[in-house]
């Protein structure tokens, strides 16, 4: 039985592209899952003594902006959002209790969110009121 020439093409290209893995391009990386995604979120150092800082970094996949979530511990309506952080990138934090971050991804395009990604900073201690100090300095003469 004879196929016509489009037919016997096209399952030609199926059949070498299967053999090449072309069709099945996507093959998640170690570490990923879903995309779009916020994949690693860490803080370091993890645990700190009250009013030192610590850095949260992130990558992601798939993001266009990304949103940062503060929950401090024992502070109910305490948290803070920053919104519009670059896909990748990282940020100094001076919590003063221990807080967990959450991030999510977004994705103007599509209109999708991913899941977030959390990490934690154990705070130890307490920090002491510290007064306000106005320095001087701002030019001109006395």
């Amino acid at each position: 039985m004879r196929y016509p020439p489009f037919l016997t093409m096209f399952a030609t290209l199926m059949i070498v592209s299967t053999g090449l893995g072309i069709l099945h391009s996507y093959h998640p990386q170690e570490g990923l899952g879903s995309y779009p995604e916020v994949a690693p979120f860490t803080a370091a150092p993890a645990v700190i003594r009250a009013g030192d800082t610590a850095t949260l970094s992130w990558a992601s996949r798939g993001a266009e902006s990304l949103i940062l979530v503060s929950i401090p511990e024992g502070r109910p309506g305490a948290e803070e959002e920053v919104r519009g952080l670059p896909p990748a990138g990282m940020i100094t934090v001076r919590p003063l209790a221990t807080t967990r971050y959450l991030m999510r991804c977004v994705t103007v395009s599509s209109g999708r969110m991913c899941n977030k990604s959390e990490t934690t900073i154990n705070v130890k201690g307490t920090v002491k009121e510290v007064p306000h100090i106005i320095e001087s300095g701002f030019g001109g003469s006395n």
